[in-house]
């Protein structure tokens, strides 16, 4: 089962906290000390960018081709690998 991100208000919230603590450690300037950071200059951003966009578009290609992948071979799974670990009962071993 999955549905969109945007359905689950507590990943988008602390999704949002996490951003904003981050902003906190790197932008003010006494939280620099402490943490001992300094805020990225728009070059860094820039080479941030230049670097993951890449990464970002390889694995989405990625995913395409593999859903595509079992699309076409119509891979399903099979009851026997959604119970990877059987219960003691189904095993033959008694529960003490």
């Amino acid at each position: 089962m999955s549905f969109p991100p945007w359905k689950n208000p507590y990943l988008i919230a602390m999704t949002i906290l996490s951003i904003a603590s981050h902003m906190v450690v790197v932008y003010i300037p006494m939280m620099n000390k402490i943490f001992g950071v300094c805020p990225l200059s728009f070059y860094d951003w820039q080479l941030v960018m230049a670097f993951s966009f890449p990464v970002i578009l390889i694995d989405e290609v990625l995913k395409l081709v593999g859903r595509s992948m079992a699309k076409k071979n119509k891979l399903k799974v099979s009851p026997a690998t959604l119970n990877f670990f059987p219960s003691r009962a189904e095993s033959g071993k008694k529960t003490p």
